[in-house]
């Protein structure tokens, strides 16, 4: 099995922090945030999972990331959920007013550019649309 690796959004703080920890039984998980490793609830954060794919600039992808493919028009924003009966990463687009999805893999990575995330720049959603 391999790791998880997640990075957490501080809803109260709108910082983004990689989670070192997770603790189940208490719901914590911990990150490094302004200079010392600190314990967050839970339902102060919003959990995102590394899809273990590379863009075309060697960023790495995670759930809610904002992925362009040319430069200034946004594509789409990185989810994780069902695609045709399993579980997989997929690009949900929403173009003019029908919403689009389709699953990402290692050959599609390498072709798109994280732009930002939902959390941090959700105005990228609103080009092109």
């Amino acid at each position: 099995m391999k790791n998880l690796k997640l990075r957490a959004w501080l809803k109260e703080d709108k910082e983004m922090i990689s989670v070192e920890e997770m603790a189940f039984d208490t719901k914590y998980v911990r990150g490094f945030y302004k200079l010392d490793s600190r314990w967050f609830k839970l339902e102060q954060v919003e959990l995102m999972q590394s899809t273990g794919l590379l863009d075309a600039f060697g960023t790495e992808i995670f759930e809610g990331d904002i992925i362009t493919k040319d430069e200034g028009e946004t594509f789409g924003v990185v989810r994780y959920g069902i695609c045709r009966s399993s579980l997989c990463f997929y690009v949900e687009q929403n173009y003019k007013g029908s919403e689009l999805t389709f699953p990402i893999n290692t050959n599609f990575s390498r072709y798109y550019k994280v732009v930002g995330n939902i959390y941090k720049n959700p105005e990228l959603l609103e080009v092109g649309q």
